[in-house]
Protein backbone atom coordinates (compact mmCIF):
# COMPACT_ATOMS: atom_id res chain seq x y z
CA UNK A 1 0.00 0.00 0.00
CA UNK A 2 2.38 2.72 -1.13
CA UNK A 3 1.39 6.17 0.12
CA UNK A 4 -1.37 4.86 2.41
CA UNK A 5 -0.46 4.91 6.09
CA UNK A 6 -2.77 3.45 8.72
CA UNK A 7 -5.59 2.74 6.27
CA UNK A 8 -5.32 -1.04 5.89
CA UNK A 9 -9.03 -1.63 6.58
CA UNK A 10 -10.07 1.11 4.16
CA UNK A 11 -7.73 -0.32 1.55
CA UNK A 12 -9.17 -3.84 1.90
CA UNK A 13 -12.76 -2.54 1.88
CA UNK A 14 -12.30 -0.36 -1.17
CA UNK A 15 -10.42 -3.12 -3.00
CA UNK A 16 -13.29 -5.51 -2.32
CA UNK A 17 -15.86 -2.91 -3.38
CA UNK A 18 -14.28 -2.19 -6.75
CA UNK A 19 -13.92 -5.91 -7.45
CA UNK A 20 -17.72 -6.42 -7.36
CA UNK A 21 -18.63 -6.86 -11.01
CA UNK A 22 -22.43 -6.80 -10.73
CA UNK A 23 -24.45 -3.77 -11.74
CA UNK A 24 -26.09 -1.67 -9.08
CA UNK A 25 -23.20 -1.59 -6.60
CA UNK A 26 -21.54 1.67 -5.64
CA UNK A 27 -18.62 2.63 -3.47
CA UNK A 28 -18.86 5.56 -1.08
CA UNK A 29 -15.83 7.02 0.69
CA UNK A 30 -16.39 8.99 3.88
CA UNK A 31 -13.94 10.64 6.20
CA UNK A 32 -12.38 13.91 7.19
CA UNK A 33 -10.76 16.06 4.55
CA UNK A 34 -7.06 15.36 4.07
CA UNK A 35 -7.15 11.73 5.22
CA UNK A 36 -6.16 10.31 1.83
CA UNK A 37 -9.50 9.15 0.42
CA UNK A 38 -8.74 10.47 -3.06
CA UNK A 39 -5.20 9.10 -3.01
CA UNK A 40 -6.47 5.69 -1.92
CA UNK A 41 -9.20 5.64 -4.58
CA UNK A 42 -6.79 6.69 -7.34
CA UNK A 43 -4.28 4.06 -6.31
CA UNK A 44 -6.76 1.20 -6.20
CA UNK A 45 -8.69 2.21 -9.32
CA UNK A 46 -5.46 2.89 -11.22
CA UNK A 47 -4.21 -0.60 -10.39
CA UNK A 48 -7.50 -2.16 -11.42
CA UNK A 49 -7.59 -0.13 -14.66
CA UNK A 50 -4.17 -1.49 -15.67
CA UNK A 51 -5.53 -5.05 -15.49
CA UNK A 52 -8.81 -4.43 -17.33
CA UNK A 53 -9.49 -3.62 -20.97
CA UNK A 54 -10.44 0.02 -21.45
CA UNK A 55 -14.18 0.66 -21.41
CA UNK A 56 -15.91 1.97 -24.54
CA UNK A 57 -16.30 5.70 -25.08
CA UNK A 58 -19.83 6.92 -24.44
CA UNK A 59 -20.81 9.85 -26.65
CA UNK A 60 -24.12 11.64 -26.36
CA UNK A 61 -25.65 13.04 -29.54
CA UNK A 62 -28.81 15.00 -30.23
CA UNK A 63 -32.00 12.95 -30.42
CA UNK A 64 -34.10 14.51 -33.18
CA UNK A 65 -37.21 12.58 -32.10
CA UNK A 66 -36.97 13.71 -28.47
CA UNK A 67 -34.61 16.63 -27.87
CA UNK A 68 -34.82 16.18 -24.08
CA UNK A 69 -33.33 12.68 -24.34
CA UNK A 70 -29.91 12.57 -26.03
CA UNK A 71 -28.89 9.35 -27.73
CA UNK A 72 -25.92 7.49 -26.25
CA UNK A 73 -23.44 5.99 -28.69
CA UNK A 74 -20.91 3.45 -27.46
CA UNK A 75 -17.72 3.59 -29.49
CA UNK A 76 -14.53 1.58 -29.17
CA UNK A 77 -12.22 2.96 -26.47
CA UNK A 78 -10.40 6.07 -27.64
CA UNK A 79 -12.64 6.71 -30.66
CA UNK A 80 -14.86 9.34 -29.00
CA UNK A 81 -12.48 12.24 -29.59
CA UNK A 82 -11.95 11.38 -33.28
CA UNK A 83 -15.73 11.00 -33.69
CA UNK A 84 -16.19 14.49 -32.21
CA UNK A 85 -13.50 15.92 -34.50
CA UNK A 86 -15.05 14.24 -37.56
CA UNK A 87 -18.47 15.68 -36.67
CA UNK A 88 -17.02 19.16 -36.23
CA UNK A 89 -15.24 18.89 -39.59
CA UNK A 90 -18.42 17.66 -41.31
CA UNK A 91 -20.51 20.47 -39.85
CA UNK A 92 -17.92 23.09 -40.87
CA UNK A 93 -17.90 21.71 -44.42
CA UNK A 94 -21.70 21.71 -44.60
CA UNK A 95 -21.87 25.34 -43.44
CA UNK A 96 -19.23 26.43 -45.98
CA UNK A 97 -21.01 24.54 -48.75
CA UNK A 98 -24.34 26.16 -47.88
CA UNK A 99 -22.81 29.64 -47.84
CA UNK A 100 -21.20 28.99 -51.22
CA UNK A 101 -24.51 27.77 -52.64
CA UNK A 102 -26.41 30.83 -51.43
CA UNK A 103 -23.73 33.20 -52.74
CA UNK A 104 -23.58 31.63 -56.20
CA UNK A 105 -24.79 33.33 -59.37
CA UNK A 106 -26.99 30.33 -60.12
CA UNK A 107 -28.85 30.72 -56.80
CA UNK A 108 -29.20 34.46 -57.34
CA UNK A 109 -30.63 33.84 -60.83
CA UNK A 110 -33.14 31.23 -59.52
CA UNK A 111 -34.19 33.51 -56.66
CA UNK A 112 -34.84 36.41 -59.03
CA UNK A 113 -36.69 34.13 -61.43
CA UNK A 114 -38.93 32.78 -58.62
CA UNK A 115 -39.70 36.32 -57.48
CA UNK A 116 -40.70 37.27 -61.02
CA UNK A 117 -37.92 39.82 -61.48
CA UNK A 118 -37.52 38.95 -65.19
CA UNK A 119 -40.26 40.81 -66.95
Amino acid sequence: MPGIIGQERAYRSLSMGVDIEKQGYNVYLAGAMGTGKTTLAREILGGKAKKEPPPPDCCYVHNFKNSDCPQALLLPAGMGSSFKKDLETGIDRAIKTLFKAFESEEYDYEKKRDLGCFC
